[in-house]
């Protein structure tokens, strides 16, 4: 795949997980509460409901709404990304392969904790509880300096790709999700500064530098987005020598 296909690529994948999560993601949220109201209905006239059927309901449905975003990942970003690394853009290889890396850590997470409720909640297990506290912690740590890998290889990637095309786009794009990056460490510094003994920090503050940053990363993303689809139309004038 050449440099341009692979901006092509991944301006589809961004594209279209723009469009399933805002789609998806909205109609999950409905079923979700309309499973819930309908919980709740049935509480309040004395009627009597299935609370494993509504529970297994409402897990089917993230299910498919994992499987869907995976599913783009792999068409798409994933290959695109790989693409890159092949051509030289090191920083690449963190973005295709560390989401996938999240995933196998994440599901360990959640097989520790599945195969652990048992001795810890029927048997009161307090060393079986200790070990899955402890494996729960380290596997929550790997997967949290994973993640912060792949956010300083998207920087790292989007200043590469602005040095060999020079596409303003592709810095635009690198200084929002700086900016964006910048104030959820504010957020969680707060957080942590802030918080007391036996409560949390001020809601107001925190609240504004989430939002913030989630305004700044969203439009990171679509300026992220848009300056793939220019990259796909733009007339390289070598393969990258140097690139990040």
């Amino acid at each position: 795949m050449e440099f341009r296909e692979a901006m092509g690529v991944l301006f589809k994948g961004y594209l279209y997980m723009l469009i399933y999560v805002l789609g998806a993601g909205l109609a999950m949220l409905a079923i979700i509460y309309a499973a819930l109201a309908a919980a709740v209905w049935a509480s309040a006239w004395g009627k009597g409901f299935n609370v494993w059927g509504y529970l297994a309901a409402i897990v089917a449905v993230v299910v498919l709404y994992v499987v869907g975003v995976l599913v783009i990942f792999f068409r798409y970003h994933f290959r695109g990304f790989r693409a890159l690394h092949r051509l030289g853009f090191k920083a690449a290889w963190l973005l295709a392969w560390g989401p996938v890396l999240s995933l196998v850590l994440m599901a360990a997470l959640f097989g520790v904790a599945v195969f652990s409720a048992p001795a810890v909640l029927l048997r009161g297990d307090i060393l079986g509880a200790l070990a899955a506290g402890v494996a729960v912690l380290t596997l929550l740590a790997a997967a949290f300096a994973v993640g912060f890998a792949v956010l300083v290889a998207r920087l790292a990637l989007l200043r590469g790709l602005y040095r060999y095309t020079g596409l303003s786009l592709f810095n635009i794009a690198f200084v929002l999700a700086l900016v964006g990056l910048v104030f959820y460490a504010a957020y969680y510094l707060y957080i942590l500064t802030y918080s007391r003994p036996y409560g949390f920090a001020a809601p107001g503050p925190a609240v504004g530098l989430a939002a913030l940053g989630g305004i700044v990363s969203i439009a990171a993303y679509i300026v992220e987005m848009i300056a793939y689809k220019e990259g796909s139309e733009w007339t390289p004038k070598a393969q990258p020598t140097a690139p990040a």
